[in-house]
């Protein structure tokens, strides 16, 4: 049984591109005022940046020994500060959905990822 490689790779191509996930990865890196988005779209790519940020925020203040109250509050600023700003270049028009709200409401799940993250290292690396 041969197989065809060119067809069977255009396939597999097509099947990848055609997946919503896919799509939507590629609209959040392209990151084009142009596009259309719906909320719950903004909303999960916003959650997923905003996880990812704060996974290596938590990475590098557990690896450097960071501790205090200063350190939480630094998070807190910079998730909303990215997530606002990514927001901002989106350039999503204010009346279909509020920055601030989608920010918000995503920074809290994103800030247990921080803790975890921060603590876990920590406590591994300097105790």
């Amino acid at each position: 049984m041969t197989i065809n490689q060119p067809k069977f790779f255009e396939n597999i191509r097509e099947k990848i591109t055609n997946n919503r996930n896919y799509s939507l990865l590629t609209k959040a890196i392209k990151a084009d005022a142009t596009f259309e988005w719906t909320r719950d779209e903004v909303s999960l790519i916003t959650y997923w940046i905003l996880q990812i940020c704060a996974l290596l925020f938590g990475v590098g203040c557990g690896i450097f020994g960071l501790k205090g109250a200063t350190v939480l509050i630094s998070a807190i600023l910079g998730l909303v500060f990215i997530g606002i700003t990514y927001l901002n270049l989106l350039d999503i028009p204010e009346r279909i959905l509020d920055p601030t709200e989608i920010v918000i409401e995503n920074v809290a799940t994103c800030l247990v990822t921080f803790i975890l993250t921060w603590t876990t290292l920590y406590t591994l690396i300097h105790k």
